[in-house]
């Protein structure tokens, strides 16, 4: 009988092989001329945060003006511990994501012209009132090897309205801001790919979210800095997964899908629900962020009948954020939460914790790690270790992101077998607001599969962001 060992090679060294391949090919971009120029007239240095993922120029577009207009106006700069995550995941990150400079490989496609019409729109609002609006329909098909039980493939989009209203101190410090997300999701199959893990007998998803929703304000909160900018308090409608545990590549939309990658497993976080949440910069690269959450919120109800002093989530994290010369920025997140109950916890209580590391490697790479564990029988799955590497820039393109990961998780129930898995993904950046992105996952061993000790996924994912 062929090894556990023996079985984890056979379906993880291919593809670790050709991603190695890949990442040797991978070189640093020549510096644009135009930003070159930009820093020697003005002698002012841009971040990266704001120079990421934008097509080198093409005559008659002015991608340095661009720049300007892609950053999320929201007053001054914050320190560095209160700065979004880069994984886009948060509404935050999805405005900054619909205001980037149209890049890709047609640059002049019809849905760039459509944007072009929206865009100084769009920008007039944001100068005018404050308000910042985006636009995004994802779609995501998924087909599996094998499984025990048919359909082995599925099929769904996603719709989102997002924005940011600011109304307090618009252009200056201690700014006030009103957030809200509006979703719907649906499928065009029997089953929508957040199903496709249970048909595959697999210990977590090959995706998260990609399921069927009706139309619901998802999320809606109001934002407001104090202490000149070292402290942001959020209250309202909140999706905890955007306040602990963040990683730069967890975001399914954009990054990864499988759920080892593109959230924790062992994690029992509430549904978006009513919640607070408190982020206190204690240095200029350190923080601490603490809050409560109702348990038993869904995104299809308001979440104020559903209030319960007994079902509250607790979550505190302490987060370092330091930037090595030479390397870049780091985030390394330790986060202990706490459930008492309720609907997202099945009515049974427990504590976990996660720690989350992203380092940035120079302009290119950024490897990350990820570990979580749960106490009770919470969630399916009791420890998870995930680790990896994202590619900025592969081959020049400065819009693209090839991602790399591997991870392993041990069921709760002892008597299942360790689950293995292996994701790679290539964002292409097909057009200015159109992204492409081909993937593939390998799981070794799934858990709750008894017929099948390798079931391959392979995933094909579209996004239009506005």
């Amino acid at each position: 009988m062929i090894s556990l060992r023996h079985r984890l090679l056979a379906g993880l060294l291919p593809l670790l092989w050709s991603s190695t391949m890949v990442l040797s090919q991978v070189q640093e971009p020549p510096p644009r001329q135009e930003h070159a120029e930009k820093q020697e007239a003005g002698g002012q240095e841009r971040s990266e945060e704001q120079t990421g993922g934008v097509a080198g120029g093409e005559a008659g577009d002015d991608i340095a003006a661009h720049l300007e207009e892609a950053a999320v106006a929201e007053g001054p700069e914050v320190v560095e511990p209160l700065k979004e995550q880069d994984s886009g995941d948060d509404v935050t990150g999805k405005i900054k994501e619909a205001k980037e400079p149209d890049a890709g490989l047609w640059r002049r496609a019809p849905l760039s012209n459509l944007h072009r019409l929206w865009r100084p729109w769009r920008q007039q609002l944001s100068d005018d009132l404050g308000l910042d609006l985006g636009l995004a329909y994802t779609t995501l098909f998924q087909a599996a090897t094998d499984g025990i039980e048919d359909p082995r493939y599925g099929w769904s989009g996603d719709f989102d309205i997002f924005g940011k209203w600011r109304l307090v101190n618009k252009a200056q410090k201690n700014t006030g801001s009103f957030g809200f997300l509006v979703e719907q999701r649906h499928r065009f199959t029997e089953i929508a790919p957040n199903d496709l893990g249970t048909n595959i007998g697999s210990l977590w998803g090959t995706t998260r979210g990609f399921n069927v929703q009706d139309v619901a304000l998802a999320q809606w909160w109001w934002e407001q800095f104090l202490l000149d900018d070292r402290l942001k308090l959020s209250v309202g409608k909140l999706d905890p997964r955007n306040y602990y545990n963040g990683n730069r590549f967890q975001s399914q939309n954009t990054f990864f899908l499988n759920r080892a990658f593109s959230e924790n497993p062992t994690r029992r976080f509430p549904r978006n629900s009513l919640g607070v949440n408190a982020r206190l910069a204690l240095t200029d690269h350190a923080y601490l962020s603490f809050g409560v959450h109702d348990t038993n919120g869904r995104k299809t109800n308001s979440g104020f009948g559903d209030l319960d002093k007994d079902d509250l989530f607790g979550a505190i994290e302490i987060g370092l954020t330091p930037r090595f010369e030479g390397l870049g920025r780091g985030r390394y997140r330790f986060t202990l939460w706490s459930t008492g109950g309720g609907d997202s916890s099945r009515g049974e209580s427990g504590t976990g914790f996660a720690l989350s590391f992203d380092q940035d490697l120079g302009n290119n790479l950024v490897p990350f790690l990820r570990y979580g564990y749960q106490d009770r029988d919470l969630r399916n799955t009791k420890n998870v270790i995930s680790g990896g590497v994202g590619v900025l820039r592969p081959f020049g393109r400065e819009a693209d992101v090839l991602g790399v990961g591997l991870s392993w998780g041990d069921a709760e129930d002892g008597d299942l077998p360790d689950q293995f898995v292996g994701e790679v993904f290539y964002r292409l950046q097909a057009t200015g607001k159109v992204q492409v992105t081909p993937g593939v996952q390998v799981i070794v061993d799934p858990s709750r599969n008894e017929e099948d000790d390798v079931v391959g996924v392979f995933s094909l994912r579209v996004r239009v962001v506005f």
